[in-house]
């Protein structure tokens, strides 16, 4: 009896151990979700509504497994995020234009061990934020926290005058870089500033020759960049290939407009004329050819805007023409065409051979995609062929209408516009029109060829006895 007693003390005590082992090991688990859950609070913030939620996660028993097992696992990168208005993990990339804030917890590589302690995540483990606007993003820690940082004369300390400038520059240049990136993502032309510290010496002494280099260099880009919008027109598109519809004229001008309006203002601003004015004080070369260009964005945005209004008054009847039936169209072409006429009479900048040429060319696109819709190659086949006559003969009446219409107003306009008619060739206009009538003059011969075969399968022939 004593013998048993002892055994089973001891086998008290060893269980007593066992437990309390896997009660430290569960605490040290506990803690290495404590500093995730830390992190992540410090990321997103401490309101109430959202702490609750990454508290929910982290000490749930889905987010402690994921947690520790990423700690204890070979996978390098796990990622927080809110999704359906939860905040949940997971070791694979999620689609972070869909999400307003991803946060990345990647873990250096050991190649003794996978396993993390408590005492070794802050030195093993970095953590990340993403934003679904990353290039901003880029741009605020380059700009705000990278750039100091590398550019503090106490970080620079031992350094030669020869790096530490060029440090200075290349840091400039990316900045100015990704300024410009940025505007192409949203679809404007930003022009990169030249650093505030230029700013400061120029008030100093404008006749420094560094700043005013500096200057020069930042005027040089914005001339680059303000000549490539210039340059843009309208008849590119059609060059392209993709055969585009008269919306693409309306989205032309628009951009346009939005692209020269913000130029315009940045041209506008107190710091841009503040460079303007130390090159003409310092009687730069860059001045008067940078001062004719400000006048060139001038008129050009004058003109951009007009269009802009004026084109806004066939939008309507554009939208109809790529949207309603086919057979339907015949009506749109009237209002249209007179719209058109009364912009050209109207219009300061849209009443030249070039712009009217582009929009006609790009209605008669829009025909294009309608008529070869209605008179389908795969479908012309399929069905019956006097059904097919039928349709062929509908798709050219209609173009054939369109053309007329074009005609009629194009007499209208030499009479209510004798100092400036329509004078551009047929060929110019309706090149690709005229082809797709020949192919469906074509094809219309030949389903009436097969109609007449047809019939002849009615016919007998029979001999008098």
């Amino acid at each position: 009896e004593e013998r048993t007693g002892e055994t089973l003390l001891s086998l008290t005590i060893k269980m007593g151990d066992d437990d309390g082992g896997g009660a430290a090991k569960a605490r040290k688990a506990d803690a290495r979700c404590k500093w995730f859950e830390d992190r992540i609070l410090s990321s997103w913030g401490k309101m109430a509504a959202k702490a609750d939620k990454i508290t929910t996660w982290t000490q749930s028993e889905a987010g402690e497994k994921m947690l520790s097992g990423f700690c204890d696992s070979q996978n390098r990168c796990l990622y927080i995020f809110e999704a359906e208005g939860m905040v949940t993990g997971s070791t694979m990339p999620p689609v972070v234009s869909k999400l307003k804030k991803t946060l990345i917890f990647s873990k250096e590589e050991d190649p003794e061990t996978d396993s993390i302690s408590i005492d070794e995540l802050p030195k093993r483990v970095a953590v990340t934020e993403v934003s679904p606007d990353t290039i901003r993003q880029l741009m605020s820690l380059s700009k705000e926290i990278y750039f100091p940082l590398l550019t503090h004369p106490g970080n620079q300390d031992g350094w030669p005058d020869v790096i530490a400038k060029e440090l200075t520059e290349n840091l400039h240049k990316f900045l100015a870089n990704t300024y410009v990136t940025m505007g192409h993502m949203e679809g404007e032309t930003l022009l990169p500033l030249p650093p505030d510290d230029v700013y400061s010496s120029m008030e100093k002494n404008q006749h420094d020759k560094d700043s005013v280099h500096v200057l020069e260099t930042a005027v040089v880009a914005w001339t680059r960049q303000i000549k490539d919008v210039l340059r843009l027109d309208p008849e590119t598109v059609l060059k392209g290939g993709g055969h585009p519809g008269p919306m693409a004229e309306v989205d032309f001008w628009q951009n346009k407009a939005k692209n020269l309006n913000s130029i315009h203002e940045q041209l506008s601003s107190d710091k841009v004329r503040k460079v303007i004015k130390v090159l003409e004080v310092t009687k730069s070369t860059y001045f008067p050819a940078f001062n004719r260009l400000c006048k060139e964005v001038a008129q050009a945005r004058m003109e951009a805007n007009d269009n802009k209004v004026y084109l806004g008054a066939v939008e309507a009847y554009i939208t109809r023409l790529s949207n309603e039936s086919f057979a339907d169209i015949e009506e749109v072409f009237k209002p249209l065409m007179h719209t058109i006429l009364l912009i050209w009479k109207n219009s300061k900048f849209y009443n030249t051979p070039a712009r009217l040429v582009v929009l006609m060319r790009e209605i008669c696109n829009d025909l294009i995609r309608q008529a070869a819709t209605f008179v389908s190659g795969d479908q012309m086949f399929e069905m019956e062929p006097q059904e097919a006559v039928d349709s062929l003969k509908i798709c050219l009446k209609v173009c054939v209408t369109f053309k007329s219409t074009y005609f009629d107003y194009k007499a209208r306009a030499s009479t209510e516009c004798p100092s400036n008619p329509w004078r551009f060739q047929n060929s110019a206009l309706f090149a690709r029109l005229d082809l797709f009538l020949e192919r469906c003059h074509d094809v219309l011969d030949l389903m009436q060829t097969i109609v007449q075969f047809n019939k002849l399968e009615k016919i007998e022939v029979q001999t008098l006895n």
